[in-house]
């Protein structure tokens, strides 16, 4: 085939040249462009001045070591990520995925071209697992590869296969009522059919927010009462002296899945509920509830001794120093926590979640009026019919990208605002050096690095970068003064 013939083969299906196009665009700008400036600067950089005292030259080099090795995994990861979506694309697979939806219809005697409803929901189970063979392995090579090598893996084979499974099991489910409900609103509620999906979606977001944590994050991860002690009474102290509606304190052992640590809430109105990872307490404190984790995972025998021995070696050296210091003392996990309640008092969670539903419904009121274009369909193989679900993928994920990348970027500037001001709170509560410190530790025990390239920690951080919270902590504290 020539090159003109190309040429005029991409004219004559604009929609799908411009998806190809600025997906391709975007992917050299992030992990070409951003990923060298990243790259350059994490390679040359020194520990910065109000680090010098906190952080070792050994410890900075481990935190290099893994921050370049995720660059290197995220950039082929992201040519592979890249190159399946434009062969399928380019290729017609969704309409091959939409034919095959048909033809398992067809042998248990169902007339596809009359149940939208059913071909949707074998479609949409059908592209979540190609998705799931095909993105398999760069899952296992980033925990039993990329994670394991730094320390920060603890799952077993058999833990990982059966969480990958589980995730599936749910997605297929959740798929399937979400799309069928969406595809049957906008073919029997006319033409304002975007408000009725809109309102459906918020909803379903609702629902899930009641029951995510109760009833769907068990299925992953065990969540257990913090036991009684010191830090939940000075937890308990601090949600008191800022009336909030604490209903519940629970540990999750994630410390089965990874070394890595995290706090949030969460809960409607009058009943909202702390979660602490375990990996964010210190190790004599995480250990007293070890056998009820040894009792739960059958399959966590030698492997998990393995797991953890291997761990262990390259945190703690000869001696297990390290290992001994990981986590944080009762008064940085009540810093830690005061910023989480400055999002709570701020407000943050309500806010952005407003700010997501307005987005929800500009992109179905755009949806509206792109549903019945010709061209759409025909460039992605569709000559027949056209779904709904397509339309949908079509404008969501790929016409409606350009305004995607954008509200990225100012939703990320708006969480970092956020992030300065749950600071701002935590200080107002007399926490300050304890934050600080408790946010030097973090950084140590993920060994994250603390420079990078400005242009790319814009566009990509929620949190802003170390130093930048450190002096703005530290300003802070000043003024109290």
């Amino acid at each position: 085939m020539s090159v003109g013939a190309v040429v005029e083969w991409f004219v004559e299906r604009p929609y799908l040249t411009f998806s190809l196009a600025f997906s391709s665009a975007l992917f050299v700008f992030e992990k070409g462009f951003l990923g060298y400036r990243e790259t350059r600067v994490t390679r040359r950089a020194v520990i910065p001045n109000t680090l010098k005292e906190k952080k070792t030259q050994k410890e900075f080099e481990k935190a290099r070591s893994y921050k370049l090795d995720k660059i290197n995994f995220g950039f082929w990861h992201g040519i592979f990520d890249h190159v399946v979506t434009m062969v399928t694309l380019a290729a017609g697979f969704l309409a091959v995925f939409w034919d095959i939806g048909g033809n398992v219809l067809g042998t248990f005697g169902v007339d596809a071209s009359t149940n939208e409803v059913l071909q949707t929901v074998v479609f949409a189970a059908l592209l979540s697992c190609f998705n799931f063979v095909v993105s398999f392995g760069w899952k296992y090579a980033s925990v039993f590869y990329l994670e394991a090598k730094h320390g920060f893996n603890k799952q077993t084979l058999g833990f990982f296969i059966k969480d990958q499974l589980k995730k599936l099991v749910l997605e297929l489910v959740l798929n399937s009522a979400l799309l069928s409900a969406v595809v049957w609103v906008v073919r029997h509620t006319g033409s304002h059919f975007y408000l009725y999906c809109w309102l459906f979606t918020f909803g379903v977001s609702l629902f899930m927010i009641a029951v995510y944590q109760d009833y769907i994050a068990p299925l992953f991860d065990k969540y257990v009462p913090l036991p009684e002690g010191e830090l939940r009474t000075k937890i308990e102290a601090l949600a008191q002296s800022l009336n909030f509606p604490l209903s519940e304190l629970l540990l999750v052992k994630g410390s089965m899945r990874s070394s890595h640590s995290n706090a949030y809430f969460y809960g409607f109105f009058n009943s909202k509920k702390i979660v602490l990872f375990d990996t964010l307490l210190p190790p004599s404190s995480s250990d007293n509830s070890e056998e009820e984790e040894n009792n739960e995972e059958e399959d966590n025998d030698a492997d998990a001794d393995g797991a953890e021995e291997e761990s262990n070696e390259y945190d703690g050296g000869e001696d297990g120093e390290e290992k001994e210091e990981r986590g944080c003392s009762d008064e940085q996990i009540v810093a830690v926590l005061s910023h989480e309640l400055g999002h709570w008092k701020h407000n943050h969670v309500i806010k952005m979640f407003t700010m997501q539903q307005a987005v929800v419904f500009f992109y179905f009121l755009a949806f509206s009026k792109l549903i019945n274009l010709e061209g759409m369909y025909t460039d992605f193989g569709f000559h027949d019919s056209k779904p709904v679900v397509i339309g949908l993928t079509l404008v969501f994920s790929y016409l409606l990208s350009p305004v995607s990348t954008v509200l990225g970027f100012l939703v990320t500037a708006y969480t970092r605002k956020n992030e300065f001001q749950a600071d701002r709170f935590a200080v107002s509560l007399n926490n300050g050096d304890d934050l600080k410190n408790a946010l030097i530790k973090l950084h140590k025990d993920n060994s994250s690095f603390p420079v990078n390239d400005w242009l790319f920690s814009m566009l990509h951080h929620s949190h802003p970068p170390i130093v930048q919270r450190l002096a703005a902590i530290d300003e802070e504290m000043k003024k109290k003064q």
